[in-house]
């Protein structure tokens, strides 16, 4: 399981680092540790070097467009260009509620017909402002395209999922001997990724020292 892309935290000080703490104290020193063991500490490393220059070349590119977008006309529009869906909720919620409020204000006492009038001209109203939404929905993406933000974040997204599967890889690994396992300790103490939230790194290191191969998923 992959989680969605945040920005990066520290390794997380909790069980994980119990767990590593005490694998380093009880490993003494033997046989260096196996080819397999040294492949995925570097190909972990790698991938988190990737990830490094990808969330550079992504906050880059967001300052790129945060810029773009204050050349951009919307209207005098309060638009969240990072949330437009949230913006898109937030302008549903006015139109529902200022309809409500016309409607509760004619109701009394007005006609039929001066009501279906009244209703006609708040969708008319919603029609307009949610196609101009579209409009203004499509120039943001279109900056966030010509920024290079689009294909920045994508990109950033790839190498934290590929540094996250490296750190399931090595986490699975199975040592042979107490120095792999110390090997093992002291490289997951060091590194800058976080151990995730729902516990998918640490349940796949405790299934290693238990003798189960494999990866959680």
């Amino acid at each position: 399981m992959v989680e969605t892309h945040t920005r990066r935290t520290l390794l997380a000080a909790g069980s994980a680092g119990a767990v590593l703490s005490a694998l380093g104290a009880a490993a003494s020193a033997a046989p260096a540790a196996s080819p397999a063991l040294a492949a995925l500490i570097e190909a972990h490393r790698r991938a988190e070097e990737l990830e490094r220059q990808a969330l550079a070349t992504e906050n880059e590119a967001c300052e790129r467009f945060d810029e773009l977008c204050k050349q951009t006309d919307f209207d005098g529009l309060c638009i969240d260009v990072h949330d437009l869906q949230k913006t898109k909720d937030q302008m549903m919620r006015w139109i529902v509620h200022e309809k409500a409020h016309e409607i509760a204000v004619f109701k009394t006492g007005a006609s039929l017909a001066m009501r279906e009038r009244l209703e006609a001209a708040q969708d008319e109203l919603a029609r307009v402002k949610l196609e101009r939404f579209e409009e203004i929905n499509a120039a943001v993406l279109a900056v966030k395209e010509s920024s290079g933000l689009t294909a920045a974040e994508e990109a950033s997204q790839a190498a934290y999922e590929g540094a996250y599967n490296a750190l399931i890889e090595l986490c699975s690994f199975v040592c042979a001997t107490l120095e792999e396992i110390r090997i093992k300790a002291v490289y997951l103490s060091t590194v800058s990724g976080s151990f995730d939230a729902a516990g998918f790194s640490t349940n796949a290191l405790i299934q290693s020292l238990a003798g189960i191969p494999g990866r959680e998923v």
